[in-house]
């Protein structure tokens, strides 16, 4: 292989930033809480329980959590929906991920569904698989990408008021019933990239050259040159 220099054109600083994140719900108290009610199995209308952590313990030493129940012969799209909604809607018209804690002691499927837009959005399913039993683990959802059921549309820029819960999505129930937990769903802000040029060409210290290589330029450098086209979105003096 030959070697040659090939100096940065275009270097993006990456700064560090803080990404805003919004808990909608930690189950810690009556603003941060809600129960699911159940469909699609032999709990149907019933409620979720807050009750005690079970495992307080890794990334969750929180005190209470969701206790979330897959019966015995549950319809594969068996769940539960926030009853009552929770008290702050989930807004995704400046957030971009959603992020929950769970405990299974299995792995399997993990289906969110958010419901009831005002503003026009359509409802948005996502689906991710844990990867760690017996053990809290946080899953993240990307709403920016397609639902998983038709129309198939993301949920970024709007605005939704239920939350529904699938442990097993897709999945049957067995012979016997399924206990899980659910914990922090929270909202992530979208992180803004903030980018520095460090390339102007316009003084020697931000005007690195080339070395050409694979033509009859062989070992030869650009030239910084004045612009020939300074209009557009490039009025700079030197390219």
């Amino acid at each position: 292989m030959k070697n040659f220099i090939l100096s940065t054109l275009f270097m993006i600083g990456f700064v560090g930033i803080s990404v805003a994140q919004t808990t909608v719900l930690d189950f810690q108290a009556a603003a941060t809480s809600t129960n699911f009610q159940y469909f699609g199995s032999s709990l149907e209308a019933t409620l979720s329980e807050v009750v005690a952590n079970p495992s307080m313990s890794g990334i969750n030493t929180s005190s209470m959590v969701c206790r979330f129940v897959k019966p015995a012969g549950s319809q594969t799209w068996a769940g539960g929906f926030s009853n009552p909604v929770p008290t702050t809607p989930f807004n995704f018209t400046a957030n971009g991920k959603v992020k929950i804690k769970v405990w299974m002691d299995h792995i399997g499927p993990v289906g969110i569904k958010f419901e009831g837009s005002n503003d026009g959005g359509q409802n948005w399913l996502g689906v991710k698989s844990n990867t760690v039993i017996n053990q809290w683990e946080e899953i993240e959802y990307d709403i920016s990408t397609p639902s998983a059921e038709g129309p198939n549309q993301a949920a970024t820029g709007h605005t939704y008021a239920t939350l529904v819960v699938f442990f097993g999505f897709g999945n049957a129930g067995g012979a016997a019933d399924i206990v899980s937990y659910l914990d922090d769903v929270s909202l992530v802000a979208a992180a803004p990239i903030v980018s520095s040029t460090s390339v102007t060409f316009e003084t020697p210290a931000a005007s690195p050259t080339c070395q050409y290589f694979g033509s009859s330029l062989e070992a030869t450098m650009t030239s910084v040159v004045n612009n020939p086209s300074p209009t557009g979105i490039n009025t700079s003096s030197k390219v």
